[in-house]
Order: structure tokens, then C-alpha cells, then sequence
């Protein structure tokens, strides 16, 4: 990942899988899920705890950062917002298909709004219930 990356320019490559009806998974990690593989205890905004050590859950999150597959996209930290966790990310996934967490949200939520609306083939979009507006 020593190229710039651009949100737009892999929104589009992600829709693109998408529109060509090919199977993948962009598994999306934030700072709550490295803390949890760190062992660092998290209260999250839904109301749940994860303890000061590495749960199982820490484990198995830790076990998905192995998958080398090339039909498996990693959605980091991007190196702005949590430089640190960017750099963590990078040295334990071997995988080369990494792109950004915030890769649906944010410039691109209107786009992804606007086109997942459209969507003429099924797809599992696992997200947030108590998210703003909850759609």
C-alpha cells in the first residue's frame, strides 16, 4: 500500500465488484475493533464492554487479519485520522487488498446512498441499526 489511495477512485472499484456481480468481502475495521484485538477495554455507543484483555472476541478478530484471499478487502484506518492504527493494520495484514474504513461513509455516503438504493442484485450490508437515520 505505497500508493496513494483516493476514497473516490476506490469507492468506484468497490461499486464495480459490485455491478459485475463478483462475490467478495470488505471487512471494515475502526479503533473500537483494534482495541478489542489489543486488549484494550472498549465502551461502545450501544451500550456493551469489552474487557482490559484479549477476549475471544479480540482473538477471532485478530484470526480474520490472516485471510489471504483475493477476494477479501481490509478497510483500515486511514494515515489522517488514526495514524497509528494505519500503521498497526498494515503490519499485520498481509493481504494486498487494503483500502480505507471510511471507504462508504462520509464524501462517498451520498454516492453509496445513491447507488446501493438502485441495487438490482442481492447483497449483505451488515451495519449499525441505531446508526443516524437508521437506513
Amino acid at each position: 500500500m505505497h500508493n496513494k489511495i483516493y476514497l473516490d477512485k476506490e469507492f468506484d472499484k468497490i461499486w464495480g465488484k459490485i455491478e459485475n456481480n463478483e462475490n467478495f468481502a470488505l471487512l471494515r475495521y475502526g479503533d473500537g475493533e483494534r482495541a478489542i484485538m489489543c486488549g484494550q477495554s472498549v465502551k461502545a455507543n450501544e451500550g456493551w464492554i469489552s474487557p482490559n484483555y484479549i477476549s475471544r472476541l479480540g482473538e477471532d478478530l485478530l484470526s480474520t487479519l490472516e485471510l489471504d484471499d483475493d477476494n477479501v478487502f481490509y478497510g483500515i484506518s486511514c494515515p489522517c485520522c488514526d495514524p497509528a492504527a494505519y500503521v498497526w493494520y498494515l503490519n499485520k495484514i498481509k493481504n494486498r487488498n487494503i483500502t480505507f474504513a471510511n471507504l462508504l461513509v462520509n464524501g462517498n455516503y451520498k454516492k453509496f446512498n445513491d447507488k446501493f438504493s438502485t441495487l438490482k442484485r442481492d447483497a449483505i450490508l451488515i451495519a449499525n441499526y441505531r446508526a443516524k437515520d437508521k437506513k
